[in-house]
């Protein structure tokens, strides 16, 4: 590889030193490093965190290219490159020596009246809550049958790489990555079993927003990959399937999956 694009999270000051550190050092050895794709680019390198490489990522998953964080926060499963070895992983880029994997992604469509207030994609999730102490009710459908009515503090609707994220801290299962499948888990609900729900790729999910007994007027939030996008008012409706595109991240750790977990999980 000899092109690459840089994008650092400009609210880290390391992210920005260490962006113009990997320029130098790239533009040194002969490669052409740009701010903005274009057709020669052959990878991004992002500096931040899974934040900073999920935003990016969603923003040009259409050029199709290969993605690969560096992490400067504090707990990185996408970004993988840690600051201790940029320079080896800088090596092997440009020697080729790197693998790629396929991720799948969410294609979420929030609609009120049969109009659509808000469409996009995630990475991770398409989640939905409470604006403050709020409980949401809503009800939930599979592939257009029914499944089930919820009092909850929210909804999260995961990929197998978002497992990780706001559905682990609800409760919900660890899944490899590389899987290709659609984890459903309830936030805080009101009942006394709260299982997550694992659902095939293909499966279509909607999520009908319903009002609240004493709160008619209760709002809800809509947020993709943690960025919230559309408020939610009773008879609202969040619909969400697998998307076509995907995206492709490259792989510097040799690691296995069970390894990088438990490594992440805290057990050295």
């Amino acid at each position: 590889m000899k092109n690459f694009m840089l994008i650092a999270n400009s609210g880290k000051e390391e992210a920005v030193r260490m962006a113009g550190r990997v320029r130098e050092k790239l533009t040194a050895m002969g490669c052409v490093c740009t701010d903005a794709p274009h057709d020669d680019t052959e990878c991004v390198l992002v500096f931040g965190g899974d934040g900073t490489l999920l935003q990016a990522a969603r923003e040009f998953r259409d050029r199709h290219l290969p993605f690969l964080g560096i992490n400067l926060g504090n707990l990185g499963y996408l970004a993988e490159v840690d600051r201790d070895h940029v320079d080896d992983a800088i090596r092997l880029l440009t020697r080729g020596e790197v693998s790629f994997e396929e991720r799948m992604m969410l294609l979420g469509r929030v609609e009120r009246g049969g109009r659509t207030l808000y469409e996009d994609v995630a990475l991770n999730d398409i989640a939905i809550g409470g604006r403050g102490l709020t409980v949401l009710h809503f009800k939930v459908y599979v592939d257009g049958e029914y499944l089930t009515t919820y009092q909850a503090d929210g909804m999260v609707v995961a990929t197998p790489t978002g497992s990780t994220g706001y559905n682990l801290s609800a409760g919900g299962p660890v899944v490899n990555p590389r899987a290709s499948l659609i984890v459903l888990t309830p936030v805080s609900p009101h009942t006394l079993i709260s299982r997550s729900i694992v659902l095939e790729s293909r499966s279509a999910v909607e999520l009908e927003m319903m009002e609240h007994p004493s709160r008619k007027n209760a709002l809800g939030l809509a947020a993709f990959d943690g960025n919230e996008v559309a408020e939610l008012l009773p008879g609202d409706r969040i619909r969400i399937c697998r998307a076509e595109e995907t995206v492709r991240l490259i792989k510097y750790n040799k690691q296995s999956f069970l390894e990088a977990l438990r490594k992440k999980m805290g057990d050295r």
